[in-house]
């Protein structure tokens, strides 16, 4: 079609229903980035995205706690460039990416204002105001602002996150991407210190908006066990398989036995090599960190 009527294909407002907008944005990611879908989507795929339009509504904080290799960040990556360019309301005016690293808060933002460009034959330059007018623009790896005023700033959890104001407007939708990780769960001090700045971040939102975690569940004594005991926090966990039983192969090198893949994209091969290979096989494919039992009983070998 037209670019008008691609444009009015893909857009939504705050009236259109959750599962026509999680459709929109099917019909939107897998036309325009096709190179995001290699395999066959994933059954929870669409949960993810119906979590992710509950929270930029403001309904509901949600937690993502998902295998690695789940596309999580690949997902919202594409759900917030959807959202900016398709919400004709614009309903958030200010999207602040929060993680551990800033170079990864930096490639989210970053990513996001590419696909935006590569939208331009639909969008025309969401950079230039209708007239052309000289405006001031920002356009950095860490942040952007668009013709609509919707601003999108990329920041650590290890920064002070006191008087962020764009405009008239505090942060109002705000991501959580990979907030801690194995080297700062080992630091009780670290732990602490941003799970200050992040309550800092969460006080200073604008009022009735929402956040997203999206994170891999490595620790219960750690922020993302924080997030999850927060009574307004909506947690989702995915492991990548169930069904799963352990044993040793004829070498005696510890393996899987049983194993069923929640996804397409992974065969019982694959999850033989990230078992074996994995330092942390609980918590970064199966969302479970590591129990007494898990540690005691040998991995199932116990009987």
């Amino acid at each position: 079609g037209t670019p008008a009527e691609k444009r009015e294909l893909f857009s939504f407002n705050s009236s259109t229903p959750r599962e026509v907008v999680l459709n929109k944005f099917k019909l939107f990611a897998r036309s325009q980035y096709a190179r995001y879908f290699t395999h066959a989507a994933a059954p929870y795929h669409d949960d993810f995205v119906l979590d992710y339009i509950d929270s930029y509504r403001g309904i509901s904080n949600v937690l993502e706690a998902a295998h690695r290799d789940g596309a999580k960040t690949a997902i919202l990556k594409l759900f917030t460039t959807f959202v900016i360019l398709n919400d004709t309301e614009h309903i958030r005016r200010y999207i602040k990416v929060n993680s551990k690293e800033l170079s990864n808060a930096k490639q989210f933002v970053t990513d996001v204002y590419n696909m935006m460009i590569e939208a331009m034959p639909i969008y025309g330059d969401l950079f230039l105001d209708e007239e052309n007018k000289k405006i001031k623009r920002e356009e950095t790896q860490g942040s952007f602002t668009t013709i609509h005023q919707v601003k999108v700033k990329s920041a650590t959890v290890g920064q002070d996150q006191r008087g962020n104001l764009q405009d008239a407007y505090r942060p109002d939708w705000q991501i959580f991407e990979d907030i801690e990780d194995s080297t700062s769960v080992t630091s009780q001090a670290v732990t602490l210190s941003n799970r200050r700045r992040i309550q800092e971040a969460i006080d200073g939102r604008a009022k009735k908006s929402k956040y997203v975690v999206n994170c891999n569940y490595i620790s219960e004594d750690a922020n993302v066990q924080w997030f999850m005991d927060k009574k307004s926090v909506r947690t989702r966990i995915t492991p990548i398989a169930e069904g799963i039983t352990y044993g040793r192969d004829e070498d005696g090198v510890k393996c899987l036995v049983k194993a069923e893949p929640l996804w397409s994209a992974f065969d019982f091969d694959d999850l033989q090599e990230r078992f074996q290979d994995s330092e942390d096989w609980y918590g970064e494919f199966l969302c479970q960190p590591a129990n007494e039992e898990n540690k005691y009983f040998d991995l199932g070998l116990v009987q």
